[in-house]
């Protein structure tokens, strides 16, 4: 199947006066599922990843760090903390990025959604997902003993629930899930499966003429440095671009060679695409880091894509894992893909 999704792509591209070869997005990533019973009822909002990663950052202090130390304060610990390394942007590749530009966290947190009024109800049986991108996958046993500790003390907003986990899996290089355990995890036995573009192609199946794109999460994504509600395909495959870009460079010491960054926005913005359904959300989460509130907004909805969509498809697969815009380590921007 991977060969000739290729085939289909090179005949596609060969006909391009702009981009003549295949983007290669350097970029591997391991994916956790943990599943898990809650033990009573768990508020955790309309979005409930912003819960678990804020909840993450406590686990891997109560966990990890030794010191007691605000991580502001620059300790022994620089670079192997976990909670550093992964929350707080501490990077040494970090001079590549431009003047104030962020660093990109190297992990995503995505959960079940909550359809009973923001609540995980007691006794019922959930999942979230941690997607950690290049050499933050070294922190899955820090990770998990994160969630162990979250699982023994509780969480939730306002109100704390326990929960027992029930299994846990990885994503594997054929897109199936396999069995991990926990003895494993903690021994750094058997580590999961680190995944490429390759791979996603491997199972998404061949290049369709139309795509739509499900945001099953707020999307809030900036073009030319303002807030665009309405995104088009060439705004969107702009900003995945420089975020898979960014990741690889940072966490995967790869690059993308000979690549015409300019040639592919280009391109990009040749594609038609227009909003099937779209809602706009606005809210507020607290954090527990500033202790305050901070506002949350993003979109809702279909984009529909139409057009040669052989030189992004890669991109667009890979986009499902990585998310795009603003917040992406709350889970928002997250999407999936729907062939028309």
């Amino acid at each position: 199947m991977l060969k000739n999704n290729y085939t289909e792509i090179k005949k596609s591209l060969s006909f391009s006066s702009e981009i003549t070869s295949i983007p290669i997005w350097p970029l591997q990533f391991s994916v956790i599922r943990f599943v898990f019973r809650v033990e009573a009822d768990m508020p955790v909002g309309t979005v409930p990843s912003e819960v678990f990663r804020g909840a993450l950052g406590i686990g891997l202090k109560t966990a990890s760090c030794h010191r007691g130390q605000d991580c502001k304060v620059q300790c022994e610990a620089y670079i192997p903390c976990a909670y550093g390394y992964l929350f707080e942007g501490r990077h040494p590749k970090k001079n590549f990025l431009q003047l104030n530009q962020e660093v990109p966290r190297p992990f995503v947190i995505r959960a079940s959604s909550s359809e009973l009024h923001g609540i995980f109800r007691k006794d019922c049986v959930y999942a979230i997902e941690l997607i950690l991108f290049g050499d933050a996958c070294n922190f899955v046993k820090e990770c998990f003993e994160a969630f162990q500790v979250l699982a023994q003390q509780g969480m939730g907003l306002k109100e704390r629930a326990t929960f027992v986990f029930i299994k846990i899996e990885s994503l594997t290089t054929n897109g199936r899930w396999q069995l991990l355990q926990a003895s494993e995890i903690l021994e750094k036995r058997n580590a999961p499966p680190l995944l490429t573009v390759q791979d996603i192609l491997s199972w998404v199946g061949p290049v369709p003429d139309q795509v739509t794109l499900v945001f099953y999460t707020p999307l809030a994504l900036k073009s030319d440095g303002q807030l665009v509600k309405k995104p088009t395909a060439g705004q969107l495959l702009r900003r995945l671009r420089d975020r898979a870009s960014s990741l690889g460079k940072l966490y995967c010491s790869k690059t993308l060679e000979n690549f015409d960054f300019k040639a592919f926005g280009n391109q990009a913005d040749m594609l038609k695409s227009s909003w099937l359904s779209w809602e706009w959300k606005e809210g507020k989460r607290f954090s527990s880091h500033t202790k305050q509130f901070h506002p949350v907004t993003g979109a809702l909805g279909m984009l529909k894509v139409d057009g040669n969509l052989a030189p992004f498809w890669g991109l667009l697969s890979l986009g499902q894992y990585v998310h795009v815009g603003r917040q992406t380590v709350l889970g928002h921007g997250g999407y999936y893909l729907k062939r028309n």
